[in-house]
């Protein structure tokens, strides 16, 4: 009875991998598909180009996609969830 019960919670914990990773990519990528600029909704619409450059860079938005979701993938797996 017990061997059941193991494996089945061993079947289900291996489970809760993709479906977390499935989670956490969805996640990413609705952030990206969201309307508007978020250097601009950071930083303001009255900077100077300069500025923007240097907002894109700290916060990594002039990596491609699938560069940022991979440092994003590391920063969850490591619980670095950024500010609040």
């Amino acid at each position: 009875m017990y061997e059941v019960t193991a494996r089945f919670v061993a079947g289900r914990l291996l489970q809760v991998v993709p479906t977390v990773l499935a989670i956490v990519i969805i996640g990413f990528l609705l952030t990206h598909l969201a309307p508007g600029d978020p250097v601009l909704a950071l930083a303001g619409e009255h900077g100077d180009a300069a500025y923007y450059a240097f907002m894109r860079e700290r916060f990594g938005l002039d990596q491609s996609l699938p560069r940022q979701l991979a440092i994003y993938l590391q920063q969850v797996a490591s619980g670095d969830l950024g500010f609040s």
